[in-house]
């Protein structure tokens, strides 16, 4: 099973996303969460940035050398078909056979007239069809009844056939389509779990859903056509994803989207004429991630600010997590000769409704002209993935150098610790090199001169690794020193291949998973290095100090991989 799901991969899913491929294969009756995992273990498949899978071209090559050399010289013998050539042979000789579990045709750069369905006839064991620019003429009826994937870009045809049989079907990609409207009459489609309508500059309106009880993806990007959202989107209880992004012409959501308790992202943005949102998004009781950039919505309804589940938001010009957005969004109601007596009873509302602590109420920024001073923010058992503290220090010298600290991972007492720890090391030393202590087995200190630091993850038995903190140290090429608006964090791990770049504003909070992502991919024995760059020409980073904190669950030992 591995195997068909490597050979899989190299013919048809290198640079897809994990997820959707899992999907595909798991519904092909394939265990894809075991068999990926296994392929990414024996190093024969990764997951790359933004959790697309990749593997070496040689390793690709292979897998297609296996499928050729099932029938070297009949390729309608072979499991799989992606050649060009071969593939056009195939079809308009009409050899086709059952072996024919896959079939790729991009015909973008041939012009030639239209095939026959009649042509996909004996191929009745096919589950995966990816076709580019194809224009099929014929009884639909003969495309195979086993499909799980269908990617048909510039789908040619302004409906979807009623006698297209795709009962078992699992993902429809029909980007860049001539559709206008997906199906004439609702079609039972039980095992469908994700529809791909992107840049389908035609479509008016969406399918009734009534019938596809499963769906868990519905991704409508930049449809300028669609003004339609069928009220039966309400009944989808498995919706995951619902991306609605450069829908210009939709003027309103129906009431029932609002019903859809199992989403968790929701992207209405570039919906220029959409605006209004209703107070029934309280009932989005999983959603983490709305983004309603540019659209005419102006003022935000009180339910989204009491969601426990929001993480990431993009309304009214303001960006980021509720923390720092839903703040600036009551300041931005207020007139502006209230603002500044309103501020503190602002805070104290959101205070009330969420918790929030918000960086222009908490955060602090002092400046030590002869005593080095340093201030914090601390958030004590919050789940927040990225906090910056900026410490000012100006030594006797009249030098000023400044430090950055960027927390990943949970903040628990051994972050405040070792936060604790690093405030006093500059209130007593300063900028020297006495700072970096390891405090085993709470926190192991790696550091270098300059932006950039390399270590190897050690193994410390019995405990597991939580969070790190990294400590930039800078300086100024000019007599003042400039604010640093963002931070770009480079983390190669040249054990596992992989390369992930993270570029966060300083005065923001991020719940990234990307963040979570890069803990849990840091195993012991990996070779990293961790690369900093700061926003301005004028900044030096002298130094570099990544500290790696574990939550420790019995008694332990450092050893080496």
């Amino acid at each position: 099973m591995e195997k068909e799901i490597f050979l899989d991969i190299c013919c048809f899913f290198v640079g897809k996303d994990k997820n959707y491929v899992t999907q595909i294969l798991n519904g092909c009756g394939f265990y894809a969460d075991i068999g990926i995992k296994r392929l990414i273990e024996l190093s024969l498949v990764r997951v790359c940035y933004k959790n697309k899978l990749e593997m070496h071209n040689l390793l690709r090559d292979m897998g297609r050398e296996i499928i050729r050399e099932q029938s070297p010289k009949k390729p309608e013998e072979r499991t799989r078909l992606w050649s060009y050539d071969e593939v056009l042979d195939v079809l308009i000789n009409e050899t086709g056979t059952r072996s024919i579990e896959g079939l790729a045709l991009n015909m973008s750069r041939n012009n030639s007239s239209s095939l026959s369905v009649d042509m996909f006839k004996k191929m009745k064991m096919l589950r995966l069809l990816q076709l580019v620019k194809v224009q099929l003429t014929g009884d639909y009826n003969y495309l195979s009844t086993n499909l799980r994937w269908l990617s048909w870009h510039e789908f040619p045809l302004e409906n979807m056939p009623m006698n297209f049989n795709l009962e078992k079907i699992v993902a429809i990609d029909l980007k860049w389509s001539n559709l206008v409207k997906v199906w004439k009459k609702s079609q039972l489609l039980e095992e469908l779990k994700c529809i791909n309508l992107s840049h389908s500059h035609y479509l008016t309106e969406t399918p009734n859903f009534s019938n596809i009880p499963h769906l868990e993806k519905l991704i409508l990007k930049d449809c300028p056509r669609l003004s339609i959202i069928h009220p039966s989107i309400g009944d989808l209880k498995c919706i995951l994803l619902l991306n609605l992004k450069d829908c210009k012409s939709l003027k309103h959501l129906p009431r029932s989207v609002y019903k859809l308790k199992s989403l968790k992202t929701f992207v209405i943005g570039g919906c220029s004429k959409i605006d209004k949102l209703e107070e029934d998004i309280g009932q989005m009781e999983s959603l983490t991630t709305l983004d309603a950039t540019q659209t005419a919505i102006a003022q935000v309804p009180s339910s989204l600010v009491r969601l426990k589940s929001i993480k990431h938001l993009s309304i009214c010009g303001y960006e980021g997590s509720p923390r720092d957005v839903f703040p600036s969004l009551v300041l931005s109601w207020m007139p502006p000769t209230h603002r500044s007596k309103s501020l503190s009873r602002a805070f104290q509302i959101l205070t009330l409704i969420r918790g929030i602590s918000h960086p222009l109420v908490s955060r602090r920024y002092e400046i030590a002209n002869e005593t080095p001073r340093t201030s914090q923010v601390v958030c004590q058992n919050t789940p927040a993935l990225l906090e910056f503290h900026e410490q000012v220090h100006k030594e006797r010298l009249e030098t000023l150098m400044n430090s950055l600290i960027v927390q990943v991972g949970w903040f628990n007492k051994t972050m405040d610790t070792l936060l604790e720890s690093i405030s006093k090391g500059w209130n007593t030393v300063g900028f020297e090199p006495s700072l970096l202590v390891d405090n085993y087995p709470e926190w192991l200190v790696f550091a270098n001169e300059g932006s950039s630091v390399s270590f190897k993850v050690p193994k410390v038995v019995g405990c597991r690794l939580k969070g790190i903190v990294l400590c930039i140290i800078y300086s100024s090429l000019q007599d003042n020193m400039a604010p640093i608006h963002s931070v770009g964090i480079m983390i190669s791990n040249f054990t596992k291949d992989t390369m992930d770049l993270y570029k966060r504003e300083v005065a923001k909070t991020s719940a990234n998973e990307e963040w979570q992502n890069m803990v849990s991919n840091l195993e012991p024995g990996n070779e990293v290095e961790v690369e900093i760059k700061l926003d301005h020409k004028y900044i030096v980073v002298k130094k570099t100090i990544t500290y790696l904190l574990y939550a420790e669950e019995a008694d332990n030992l450092i050893t080496s991989e």
